[in-house]
């Protein structure tokens, strides 16, 4: 993703949650995954 990238509705943050998920493997009763966006240096 680009700084410039809208993510104007949780839908698509969603979406872009799940394609992550997805490509790191099926879910299981060990698998915790947290996804957070942000701009913010800061975070990163």
């Amino acid at each position: 993703m680009t700084p410039d990238t809208p993510l104007d509705s949780v839908t698509k943050v969603d979406a872009i949650r799940r394609e992550i998920a997805e490509g790191i493997g099926g879910e299981g009763p060990q698998r915790w995954l947290t996804i957070d966006f942000t701009a913010d240096p800061r975070w990163l």
